[in-house]
């Protein structure tokens, strides 16, 4: 080409057919984002059971709440659970030597190793953990704390029939201001209040 003159439209950048080429690979770029977005959106939101009332981590027994001597051997377990690391709670939990006599203090590792495992997600090995627990062995708030964590784990195992029944049950029992109150405010959300 002559000095001055412009340069042809395929050498200036590759020409309309390279551009409706780039054009449209940046659609189809920008269309895979959106579904992946999209992908992540459901993941995230819709596909995870209702956890609305998930993070419930009991509160420590007041102090004239009466604790078997045995409870000792569980203090670095329960220190782990008051600082909401499931997954710490669960290994000392599960490694804690409870005397085999010691029913009572058994009843409430068991308790807290299924409110761990309702807060780490796993719901239907909680209830099996709950099935092996003789709530009778445990005084209130430990009882009323162990019929709400049993809810937690039949709502968050999508056992809603199960889960409605245990909901009729607590409210019936009225055992602990702290548990009388979540039932309250559930069944406000279940009834859409």
């Amino acid at each position: 080409s002559a000095a001055g003159e412009t340069p042809a439209p395929a050498a200036a950048g590759g020409g309309i057919a390279a551009r409706r080429r780039r054009a449209r690979l940046g659609w189809i770029g920008g269309g895979l984002a959106v579904a992946a977005a999209a992908l992540v959106f459901v993941a995230l939101n819709v596909m995870r059971p209702d956890v609305s009332g998930a993070g419930y981590w009991m509160p420590p027994p007041p102090r004239n709440a009466p604790a078997p001597p045995g409870l000792a051997v569980l203090d670095d377990a329960l220190r782990a659970y008051d600082e909401h690391d499931p997954e710490r709670a669960l290994a000392l939990l599960e490694n804690a030597r409870v005397r085999a006599d010691d029913h009572r203090t058994e009843a409430i590792r068991r308790l807290y190793q299924a409110s761990a495992l309702v807060n780490a997600g796993r719901p239907g090995q909680a209830l099996e953990v709950l099935e092996g627990l003789d709530a009778r062995l445990l005084e209130d708030p430990w009882r009323a704390r162990a019929e709400w964590v049993r809810y937690l784990a039949l709502r968050d195992a999508g056992r809603r029939a199960d889960a409605e029944a245990q909901l009729r049950r607590i409210e019936r029992l009225q055992g602990d201001r702290d548990v009388d109150r979540r039932v309250h405010d559930e069944r406000a959300r279940l009834n859409g209040d």
